[in-house]
């Protein structure tokens, strides 16, 4: 019992700060807080409270490669959705994916959602300037 206590009051200084600082990056990026509020609005339905997905119908969000790999199209698949076989992780989904439109997102708002999911729950990416995203908009069939 005495070893437990002994850990316990080293380690909870360091949860509580590190809490902290993931509460701070939040709190301080209002990109991340719109990212999430669109994504609450639009995805979530769908992809998951935590990006996680429906079994082999929806793909993952959270840990997935495909936001890696198709970088630029991610605003065209969040506009105009998504019709035919798309591989995440190494699994097949085919379903289709309805898209937001483009009459209820604007260039800022496509970022910050791609920013988010890039960002949210393990994933890590780096921020798409306004200029890229508006860039792989205009690429959009």
């Amino acid at each position: 019992m005495t070893i437990n206590r002994r850990w316990f009051h080293l380690l909870w200084p360091v949860v509580i700060i590190a809490g902290l600082l993931m509460a701070r990056q939040w709190m301080g990026d209002p990109t991340m807080r719109e990212g999430q509020r669109l994504y609450e609005a639009y995805c979530m339905n769908c992809h998951g409270e935590n990006g996680e997905g429906f079994l082999q119908m929806i793909p993952p969000l959270a840990a997935a490669d495909y936001l890696e790999s198709h970088l630029e199209e991610l605003p065209c698949v969040i506009i105009n959705g998504l019709d035919g076989p798309i591989r995440v992780n190494g699994i097949e989904y085919n379903l289709p994916m309805a898209g937001i439109g483009d009459d209820k997102l604007s260039v800022s708002q496509v970022q910050s959602l791609i920013h988010y999911v890039r960002n949210a729950w393990g994933n890590v990416g780096k921020k798409s300037s306004r200029k890229e995203v508006e860039e792989w908009i205009e690429k959009c069939e």
